[in-house]
């Protein structure tokens, strides 16, 4: 299966001064993780990053998200989950196949 797992993703809505999350379960999607760690002379960095593919034709979600894979029932995203940095269309004839984003 080419989209074989579910991921919990969560809106950021700016309200003022504050934040608040919206929680969103996506199916159809495909998640694929990286781990590594970026060498530093005091302390090693986190390199770690992911691919995300959504099979949706709306909008998934936006920069500054967040997202972990799987089901969550969190009403907030959780210390380790991944931040998305872009998000980006694929079409075809114009109408939206899938969304991708990378993650950190």
């Amino acid at each position: 299966m080419i989209y074989p797992h579910a991921v919990t993703v969560w809106r950021r809505v700016e309200e003022g001064r504050s934040v608040k999350w919206e929680r969103k379960l996506l199916a159809r999607c495909r998640f694929e993780p990286t781990c590594g760690a970026k060498p530093d002379g005091h302390a090693d960095e986190s390199e770690r990053s992911a691919d995300l593919i959504v099979k949706t034709r709306g909008k998934p979600f936006g920069e500054g998200d967040k997202a972990v894979l799987g089901s969550s029932d969190s009403s907030e995203p959780p210390k380790g989950a991944f931040v998305v940095e872009s998000v980006s269309m694929v079409s075809i004839g114009g109408a939206p196949l899938h969304w991708e984003a990378q993650l950190r």
